[in-house]
Protein backbone atom coordinates (compact mmCIF):
# COMPACT_ATOMS: atom_id res chain seq x y z
CA UNK A 1 0.00 0.00 0.00
CA UNK A 2 1.66 3.65 -1.01
CA UNK A 3 0.78 6.32 1.20
CA UNK A 4 0.16 9.49 -0.28
CA UNK A 5 0.61 13.00 2.36
CA UNK A 6 -0.14 16.15 1.84
CA UNK A 7 3.32 17.52 1.82
CA UNK A 8 3.62 21.51 1.86
CA UNK A 9 4.87 22.33 -1.86
CA UNK A 10 5.86 26.02 -0.30
CA UNK A 11 9.76 26.59 -1.01
CA UNK A 12 11.56 27.84 2.08
CA UNK A 13 14.90 27.96 0.84
CA UNK A 14 16.25 25.60 3.35
CA UNK A 15 17.77 21.71 3.25
CA UNK A 16 18.37 20.52 6.77
CA UNK A 17 20.37 17.55 7.53
CA UNK A 18 20.50 15.95 10.80
CA UNK A 19 24.06 15.02 12.24
CA UNK A 20 25.77 12.84 15.46
CA UNK A 21 29.12 13.38 14.22
CA UNK A 22 29.30 9.79 12.93
CA UNK A 23 30.99 8.83 9.65
CA UNK A 24 27.78 8.23 7.84
CA UNK A 25 26.05 11.80 9.37
CA UNK A 26 29.41 13.49 7.38
CA UNK A 27 28.54 11.78 4.52
CA UNK A 28 24.40 13.37 5.10
CA UNK A 29 26.28 16.63 5.55
CA UNK A 30 28.45 16.27 2.42
CA UNK A 31 25.10 15.36 0.79
CA UNK A 32 22.63 18.07 2.21
CA UNK A 33 25.26 20.82 1.34
CA UNK A 34 25.47 19.03 -2.16
CA UNK A 35 21.45 19.34 -2.54
CA UNK A 36 21.22 22.64 -1.30
CA UNK A 37 23.78 24.28 -3.98
CA UNK A 38 21.75 22.20 -6.66
CA UNK A 39 18.53 24.17 -5.56
CA UNK A 40 20.43 27.24 -4.34
CA UNK A 41 19.17 26.75 -0.88
CA UNK A 42 20.70 27.70 2.72
CA UNK A 43 21.83 24.50 5.04
CA UNK A 44 20.75 23.44 8.08
CA UNK A 45 22.96 21.30 10.32
CA UNK A 46 21.50 20.27 13.14
CA UNK A 47 22.50 18.13 16.48
CA UNK A 48 19.91 17.12 19.30
CA UNK A 49 21.09 16.07 22.80
CA UNK A 50 19.49 14.72 25.65
CA UNK A 51 19.98 12.82 28.82
CA UNK A 52 18.16 9.25 28.64
CA UNK A 53 15.75 8.04 31.61
CA UNK A 54 18.21 5.05 33.37
CA UNK A 55 15.34 5.61 36.43
CA UNK A 56 16.38 4.84 39.66
CA UNK A 57 20.10 4.12 40.12
CA UNK A 58 21.29 4.57 37.08
CA UNK A 59 25.53 4.84 37.01
CA UNK A 60 27.09 8.20 36.39
CA UNK A 61 26.24 10.76 33.73
CA UNK A 62 28.21 13.63 33.10
CA UNK A 63 27.46 17.26 33.76
CA UNK A 64 24.69 18.65 31.82
CA UNK A 65 27.01 21.47 30.93
CA UNK A 66 29.73 19.30 29.43
CA UNK A 67 27.19 17.14 27.65
CA UNK A 68 25.81 20.34 25.89
CA UNK A 69 29.35 21.41 25.35
CA UNK A 70 30.31 18.48 23.58
CA UNK A 71 26.87 18.31 21.48
CA UNK A 72 27.84 21.66 20.29
CA UNK A 73 31.33 20.82 19.30
CA UNK A 74 29.84 18.29 16.89
CA UNK A 75 27.34 21.06 15.33
CA UNK A 76 30.66 23.19 15.33
CA UNK A 77 32.91 20.82 13.41
CA UNK A 78 29.89 19.83 10.87
CA UNK A 79 29.45 23.58 10.25
CA UNK A 80 33.20 24.64 9.83
CA UNK A 81 33.83 21.38 7.67
CA UNK A 82 31.24 22.21 5.55
CA UNK A 83 31.64 25.99 4.59
CA UNK A 84 35.36 24.62 4.20
CA UNK A 85 34.32 22.41 1.29
CA UNK A 86 31.31 24.50 -0.28
CA UNK A 87 32.00 28.17 0.43
CA UNK A 88 29.09 29.27 -1.56
CA UNK A 89 26.35 27.84 0.67
CA UNK A 90 25.24 29.65 3.60
CA UNK A 91 25.44 27.22 5.72
CA UNK A 92 24.30 27.18 9.99
CA UNK A 93 24.51 25.10 12.88
CA UNK A 94 21.75 24.64 15.66
CA UNK A 95 21.60 22.59 19.20
CA UNK A 96 18.42 21.38 20.03
CA UNK A 97 17.55 19.74 23.64
CA UNK A 98 15.85 16.46 23.21
CA UNK A 99 14.57 13.51 21.31
CA UNK A 100 17.08 13.85 18.05
CA UNK A 101 14.40 12.24 15.44
CA UNK A 102 11.45 13.81 17.34
CA UNK A 103 13.25 17.67 17.36
CA UNK A 104 14.85 16.95 13.80
CA UNK A 105 11.65 16.27 12.29
CA UNK A 106 9.71 19.58 13.99
CA UNK A 107 12.69 21.61 12.63
CA UNK A 108 12.56 20.26 9.08
CA UNK A 109 8.78 20.43 8.84
CA UNK A 110 8.84 24.14 9.79
CA UNK A 111 11.87 25.23 7.94
CA UNK A 112 13.06 22.73 5.04
CA UNK A 113 11.99 21.73 1.79
CA UNK A 114 13.86 18.51 2.64
CA UNK A 115 15.63 16.97 5.24
CA UNK A 116 18.69 14.39 4.91
CA UNK A 117 19.91 12.25 7.30
CA UNK A 118 22.36 9.00 7.46
CA UNK A 119 20.97 5.76 7.89
CA UNK A 120 23.24 2.83 10.04
CA UNK A 121 22.45 0.55 7.18
CA UNK A 122 20.57 -1.73 9.38
CA UNK A 123 17.45 -4.04 8.83
CA UNK A 124 14.53 -3.03 9.16
CA UNK A 125 14.02 -5.57 12.37
CA UNK A 126 17.21 -3.65 13.78
CA UNK A 127 15.31 -0.90 13.07
CA UNK A 128 12.63 -2.39 14.64
CA UNK A 129 14.49 -3.50 18.18
CA UNK A 130 16.73 -0.49 18.36
CA UNK A 131 15.17 2.35 17.60
CA UNK A 132 16.07 4.51 14.93
CA UNK A 133 16.51 8.24 14.26
CA UNK A 134 16.19 7.61 10.45
CA UNK A 135 13.27 5.51 10.63
CA UNK A 136 11.34 7.37 12.80
CA UNK A 137 12.31 11.21 10.65
CA UNK A 138 11.43 8.63 7.52
CA UNK A 139 7.77 7.77 9.04
CA UNK A 140 6.70 11.41 10.76
CA UNK A 141 8.51 14.28 8.24
CA UNK A 142 5.67 15.92 6.22
CA UNK A 143 8.62 16.99 3.91
CA UNK A 144 11.00 14.84 1.56
CA UNK A 145 13.83 12.73 3.30
CA UNK A 146 17.07 11.66 1.59
CA UNK A 147 18.39 8.81 3.35
CA UNK A 148 22.27 8.27 3.04
CA UNK A 149 23.50 4.58 3.62
CA UNK A 150 27.30 4.43 4.38
CA UNK A 151 30.14 3.85 2.52
CA UNK A 152 30.29 0.27 1.19
CA UNK A 153 33.24 -1.59 2.18
CA UNK A 154 34.56 -4.05 -0.08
Amino acid sequence: MTEIRNLDIRQKGVVVVGTDGSDVATRAVSYGASEASARGSKLLIVHSWFIPNFGYGSAYVAPINEIELAAQEVVDKAVEATREAFPAIDVKGKLLEGSPGVRLVEIADKEADIVVIGTRGHGSLTSLLLGSVSAYVLHHSNIPVLLVRPEASH
